[in-house]
């Protein structure tokens, strides 16, 4: 069995945090969030407050006419 440490459980948890703010910044809801984190929307709430985050506009470059 794997054990983590504190630390590299900390880095885990930072990194879900940046993702979530990733998918907010593209538009993405907190319910939609949550059902794919597998917890409630409160969780996601509480994880990661979304009062103050701002949509982004973003192109995406890759896809060409």
């Amino acid at each position: 069995m794997f054990t983590m440490t504190e630390s590299e459980l900390e880095e885990l948890q930072n990194i879900r945090k940046l993702l979530m703010l990733l998918l907010f910044k593209l538009g993405a809801t907190q319910e939609e969030v949550s059902k794919a984190l597998g917890v409630s929307q409160a969780r996601v709430s509480q994880m990661l407050p979304t009062k103050k985050t701002k949509v982004a506009q973003v192109e995406c470059s890759a896809i060409k006419d």
